[in-house]
């Protein structure tokens, strides 16, 4: 029954989209009198003239350094608190330290979550914590109310454990979400393979490691890492040096010391030569394209502000070489970066673009030889020039904001810069020489040492990326997918196997095939919107579906030869690819069908869906459209389906009347994720003679 669920959600999407536009208001300007030369940028302005504005600091008796920053333009103040912790591992409850911190405001001995949300709206403040720290904004009349709102959430959370299972459920929800965008899959594969799934910086979030997060696992993080000796509190603002140091004294003073653990790990390296990695989106017509590798390179580096300048040039900016290459020349994309991160301990070169699927292997070619330029030839003296005013003016625009020379202050503890690194960042960029920017690419870029990752249509980018490196399928949590020759995983077990099993755990072959008809009834929200769903399918492959919703109504009917849908725009009657698709949702249990002439079913692996394994098996149809069907291995049943319509996940699996049918269905769209809960299921029932008639 699920076959014919899915196709009526994305029908809806799209006409909810459509539905949207037609709502949206037209844009309106006026327009310009001046002709503007479009061939080529506008020259950068002079670099202007900056002073980076002057901090007070003080430690209290417990540790904790504050510095103040003074601007008395508004009534206005703020604070930033930040832990200098090192990093830890997570293991199988990764996501704990997020947590921990999200929960800091969420009760305390004296207040509950609702009492610090009243206290903190009254006075119209902003309060939110995380695993390394704090921010805090009121008016100035009301800074003492927010510092003893502070200090409460700081020196006396108590972690509620119904707080916890709210926080869980959001994050749950989260995760799912990003199963739908192609963007958050390559971060995840990206982080995995810089670093390693046993390093802290490696590990990432999982529905299964949220799940086994514990109350004690929060409170245990909290008391052994919030310690004023590694705290570093910015205050903002309408302040004086004087008061913040008596305002902070009274609420953060009794914040008691004590030792923080630390922790070393192995520094992560980058291959030995060029990795490819592809996640798969069956059906997919873009390709997220990404090359990183882990870099050791600091903030304090003699050669930091070289490769601030090197990766302008290359990536940093929209008249960057790759910019100009991939999107203004080749127009493979509308936009490509690329990036060189510092940090305390092991930072990390990234490149990164959205190209058509059909042009993925041009796209890579063209990183690889703006890559292999900057290395070989590097940077010319107009490059440079023009380099080094682009970041000048963007340094002088953040001094715009009081909160740079705040974070400016706390980075100079953080990460052990000379106490006017800030002061002469500019003089210091003023004097960057060729010789000294060519050596960092020298010494940053390596081309063929790259992890090469592409999240899209897995048939296509496999052929299309074979000549780049070893190619390597992942799932969307950084797990290699088992290749089907590797008959010890596999179980020898076979692709029809796979789909008897599951035809016998909804029921049995004999009792399928003599259903006549299943109807569904489920409903959804989304964005607000509530969908009302009654879904018929018959053995004769007949289909008939409608919805409701406040924004209109839809119908779609397939009588086994003709189709059409209704909705508030018309009628359309179906033909082409979109008669074909609902031909092949008209199949009452689809894998009944795939034995049949002009279908091919292949088992390509195992993979993970929710933290348990699955067999993977690609479905042909008999008109060459393609379908990516996982099955769990314990259960037999249908977990999830992929393909050019998009990812549909089956959960809550119920019997009746001697079948098993998904109570829930989630299905990622651009919009979010669409849950559909099943209010009625019915074998067998009554149908209206014209149910089915295409006129």
């Amino acid at each position: 029954m699920h076959n014919s669920i899915k196709p009526i959600i994305f029908c809806y999407l799209i006409v909810l989209f459509c539905l949207m536009q037609a709502c949206s208001p037209k844009a309106t300007g006026t327009k310009s009198t001046t002709a503007l030369d479009r061939s080529r940028p506008p020259e950068p302005g002079p670099a202007p003239e900056v002073n980076v504005g002057e901090y007070q600091s003080f430690q209290l008796d417990n540790g904790l350094t504050v510095f103040v920053v003074e601007n008395h333009k508004l009534p206005y103040v703020s604070l930033s608190l930040a832990l200098d912790v090192d990093p830890i591992r997570e293991e199988n409850k990764a996501g704990y330290v997020q947590i921990a911190g999200d929960m800091l405001r969420r009760g305390t001995q004296t207040r509950s979550k609702e009492d610090l949300d009243e206290a903190i709206d009254f006075i119209g403040a902003t309060l939110a914590t995380s695993g390394t720290g704090a921010y805090a904004s009121s008016l100035t009349k009301h800074i003492d109310t927010l510092m003893n709102l502070v200090s409460d959430v700081l020196l006396h959370p108590t972690f509620p454990e119904e707080e916890l299972e709210k926080v869980r459920t959001t994050v749950l929800s989260d995760l799912v979400a990003a199963k739908a965008d192609p963007g958050e899959i390559a971060d995840n594969i990206k982080t995995v393979l810089r670093y390693g799934k046993d390093d802290p910086y490696g590990e990432i979030e999982t529905e299964e490691t949220v799940r086994n997060i514990k109350r004690q696992d929060l409170v245990s993080y909290y008391q052994q890492h919030f310690k004023p000796s590694v705290a570093y509190l910015a205050v903002v603002g309408d302040i004086t040096p004087s008061e913040a140091q008596t305002l902070v004294g009274k609420y953060l003073g009794a914040w008691k010391p004590g030792k923080v653990p630390k922790r070393t790990f192995e520094t992560p390296v980058a291959p030995d030569s060029r990795q490819v990695a592809i996640v798969d989106k069956p059906g997919a017509v873009q390709t997220v394209l990404a090359f990183t590798y882990p870099v050791a390179l600091q903030m304090k580096a003699d050669d930091y502000l070289a490769t601030v300048a090197m990766n302008e040039v290359l990536g940093g900016s929209f008249g960057s070489r790759l910019m100009q290459n991939l999107r203004e020349d080749k127009a493979y994309t509308y936009g490509a970066r690329s990036a060189l991160s510092p940090d305390k301990r092991i930072g990390y070169f990234s490149a990164e673009a959205q190209v058509r699927t059909e042009v993925t292997d041009s796209a890579a070619t063209e990183f690889m030889n703006e890559l292999k330029r900057i290395k070989s030839e590097g940077v010319t003296v107009e490059e440079l020039d023009k380099a080094k005013k682009t970041i000048t003016g963007r340094f002088a625009r953040s001094l715009e904001d009081p909160q740079t020379v705040a974070r400016f202050a706390t980075n100079t503890s953080l990460y052990d810069l000379p106490e006017d690194f800030y002061e002469k960042y500019l003089q210091h960029i003023a004097a960057l020489t060729l010789e000294q920017v060519n050596q960092a690419a020298q010494q940053y870029i390596n081309p063929d040492k790259t992890y090469i990752i592409a999240v899209g249509n897995e048939v296509v980018l496999s052929k299309q990326l074979a000549s780049f490196g070893k190619v390597t399928q992942y799932d969307m949590y950084g797990n290699p997918v088992i290749a089907s020759d590797t008959a010890a995983s596999l179980g020898d077990i076979t692709a029809e196997e796979v789909l008897d099993r599951y035809i016998e755990a909804v029921g049995g072959r004999k009792k399928l095939e003599a259903v006549e008809a299943v109807r569904m009834k489920a409903e959804a929200t989304v964005q607000s919107v509530n969908i009302q769903m009654d879904n018929i399918i018959t053995q004769d492959n007949r289909i008939r579906s409608e919805q409701n919703t406040p924004m209109g109504n839809m119908v779609q009917v397939f009588d086994g030869k003709k189709g059409y849908m209704v909705t508030p725009q018309g009628k359309q009657e179906l033909t082409g690819t979109q008669l074909d698709m609902l031909k092949e949702q008209a199949l009452l249990f689809a894998p009944l069908y795939y034995q049949d002439p002009g279908f091919k079913t292949t088992l390509t692996g195992t993979q993970d869906v929710d933290g348990s394994p699955a067999y993977v098996v690609k479905v042909t149809f008999p008109s060459g459209n393609k379908k990516t069907e996982y099955y769990d291995q314990k259960t037999g049943l249908l977990v999830k389906e992929e393909s050019a319509q998009g990812t549909v996940y089956l959960h809550d699996y119920s019997k009746q009347d001697g079948f098993q049918y998904p109570k829930t269905m989630v299905a990622e769209t651009p919009m979010g994720n669409l849950e559909f809960k099943v209010t009625d299921y019915e074998i067998n029932p009554d149908l209206e003679d014209d149910a089915f008639v295409v006129e």
